[in-house]
């Protein structure tokens, strides 16, 4: 039967991606690795968002000091962006999947991109301190993928209002 309490981002993505012909069985396998690469972006950044409310999940004080968080946080981050750091690896892979595509997986849209463009949506805002908002414009495919899906007439719509 049909539910209304559902309360899992990714059930819901994926079943209104079925009722919109996002979620095609022939790209199946496709669409599942990339949503799985975002995934992991999310974990290797958690730390980097919770350490501030909870450092002591990750082995410090409960008590730590407002400033001593924030220090801690902008350490996690800058080692997310460096060169060879894991959100600069994991968004070069991102970009491998637009080698001769236009989208993420392929020729037409599907619940990766929007998985994805809401993950990179997230990096170039310019709200996560010591993350660089242009640091998804590092990647020339990224950047040009980033921009075609704004361009979509309803995304388009949706952000003008």
């Amino acid at each position: 039967g049909e539910r209304s309490d559902v309360a899992e981002s990714g059930a819901m993505l994926r079943y209104v991606g079925q009722l919109a012909g996002l979620y095609p069985n022939d790209l199946l396998l496709e669409i599942e690795e990339v949503i799985g690469l975002e995934e992991d972006i999310g974990r290797v950044m958690f730390p980097s968002f919770h350490i501030v409310s909870k450092p002591e999940n990750y082995g410090y004080p409960a008590d730590l000091s407002r400033d001593l968080r924030h220090k801690l946080q902008k350490s996690l981050r800058s080692r997310l962006v460096a060169e060879g750091g894991d959100l600069q690896r994991m968004l070069g892979y991102l970009e491998s999947y637009l080698d001769e595509t236009t989208w993420i997986c392929g020729a037409r849209l599907t619940i990766a991109d929007c998985q994805v463009i809401a993950r990179l949506r997230q990096l170039k805002i310019g709200k996560l301190e010591g993350i660089p908002d242009d640091l998804v414009d590092r990647f020339p495919r990224l950047k040009r993928y980033y921009n075609r899906f704004h361009e979509l007439p309803a995304v388009k719509e949706h952000y003008e209002m």
